[in-house]
């Protein structure tokens, strides 16, 4: 739901975002309009949040536009702070309305999709050894925050529904499938769960592994996917025919790979670019024009930076 929900307010039902959305954005005119006529609001955190919510872009399609600012997203949520890929860090992020989450899932032994970076438990969770090998219930009896800090003890890893749910209306979200969880068939499993939330529009899919893009290309060319670099498949490839042979919506790579030929490649075939993990003010004001997005761990710092820069 959006930051500030009206639905208790109102006579009948808000069924789905977009319903939610237009009734709130009625509800910031007004509030401003009341602020303006009498006494002025006072520039607060919550205004600052809402006025970045209702701005934010509500697709992919609108998130990639070349026009408007750098588009920021938070990088396993809001990671330098709060335990990377956990509810916390994601609803962190969220609360400061941010234009897109990125998370990163693999399967389960039960095949459910979870919300965790690494191929093993052992660096960020109480557990140890393979993901793919523990069930759903297994997983989630590990602790994945005290790791980080001792206040985030008992933070559980989330299951991508429950991710998909939090995101619902009030970001968008990319889902970065992990190499090995491919061939467990995570780009259908992730396809289902993101169809069943109605997020077909406001979610974008990327992988290290080419074949679980082609997969999602072949059955699901509604959802969007982004190509990722990995020197193992795309050795010496001009970046367009990487994501032109997979048909994906924009190209995302890392900072070191940020070239001339390949911000030239990408602008040349008019592809989005968006550049991790992006931590440097200095650095952002170097690429933003040469980028669509960045993901970043400090999500707090770049927007109040990007919201900083000049509208023309």
């Amino acid at each position: 739901q959006s930051p500030f929900s009206l639905s208790p307010l109102l006579p009948f039902s808000l069924s789905s975002p977009d319903a939610e959305e237009t009734v709130a954005g009625i509800g910031i005119g007004i509030w401003i309009g009341i602020g303006i006529g009498g006494r002025v609001p006072r520039y607060t955190a919550d205004m600052v949040r809402q006025r970045r919510w209702f701005q934010r872009p509500k697709t992919i399609d609108a998130f990639y536009a070349s026009d408007g600012p750098t588009r920021i997203i938070a990088h396993r949520g809001w990671s330098a702070r709060y335990p990377e890929n956990t509810l916390a860090a994601i609803g962190a992020a969220l609360d400061l309305g941010v234009n897109m989450v990125e998370i990163d899932v693999t399967v389960s032994s039960d095949h459910q999709v979870v919300v965790i970076h690494d191929e093993t438990l052992d660096r960020t969770t109480n557990g140890r050894g393979p993901v793919s090998q523990a069930s759903f219930e297994e997983l989630r009896a590990l602790d994945a925050g005290s790791w980080f800090a001792a206040v985030f003890v008992g933070e559980r890893i989330p299951s991508l529904a429950e991710v998909l749910e939090l995101c619902r209306g009030r970001s968008l979200l990319n889902v970065e499938i992990k190499p090995e969880a491919v061939s467990l068939d995570a780009p259908s499993l992730v396809a289902d769960l993101v169809t069943t939330a109605g997020m077909v529009d406001r979610v974008v899919i990327s992988s290290f592994n080419p074949t679980g893009l082609e997969q999602l290309a072949s059955a699901r060319p509604e959802i969007a996917t982004a190509s990722l670099l990995n020197p193992e498949y795309h050795h010496g490839q001009d970046p367009a025919d990487v994501v032109g042979q997979v048909g994906s919506r924009a190209l995302h790579v890392g900072d070191s790979e940020l070239t001339p030929e390949v911000v030239e490649s990408c602008h040349a075939h008019r592809i989005p670019i968006a550049v991790y993990t992006i931590n440097s003010l200095q650095r952002l004001r170097e690429i933003r024009s040469d980028v669509a997005a960045i993901f970043t761990d400090h999500p707090d710092r770049m927007l109040e930076t990007t919201e900083s820069f000049p509208t023309t």
